[in-house]
């Protein structure tokens, strides 16, 4: 009996620590899209623009502390006119999230739509 109740609960328990860490990326993707914003506003220039490779995002806002080593949280810029696109990679045991990357822009849309 415990062998399957532990087949049954800890796969849902698992599942429901991903979405845990998966809200809390996403809440920590919005905050740096607004520092993005203020950014700009600031020093006319989005933090990583013009980078030819994804940029740290550490200079806009520390990671949260309870995503360290579950997400990589990184800045992407294409083209002169300033835009931007923030990322966070699931890593280690969030890899398996079945949402992937998470992803919002300069814009506010959120990829994957899905997901958000």
């Amino acid at each position: 009996i415990i062998a399957l109740l532990s087949m049954i609960a800890l796969p849902a328990y698992l599942e429901q620590v991903r979405k845990n860490r998966r809200s809390a990326a996403k809440a920590h993707l919005v905050a740096l899209a607004s520092r993005q914003m203020q950014n700009f506003v600031d020093v006319g220039t989005y933090v990583g623009m013009g980078a030819a490779t994804p940029t740290s995002t550490s200079s806009l806002m520390p990671d949260p502390a309870e995503l360290t080593g579950f997400y990589s949280f990184t800045s992407v810029s294409s083209g002169a006119t300033p835009n931007f696109t923030l990322i966070a990679m699931p890593i280690n045991a969030q890899a398996s999230d079945t949402c992937g990357s998470l992803q919002i822009d300069d814009t506010g849309h959120k990829q994957p739509a899905n997901c958000w």
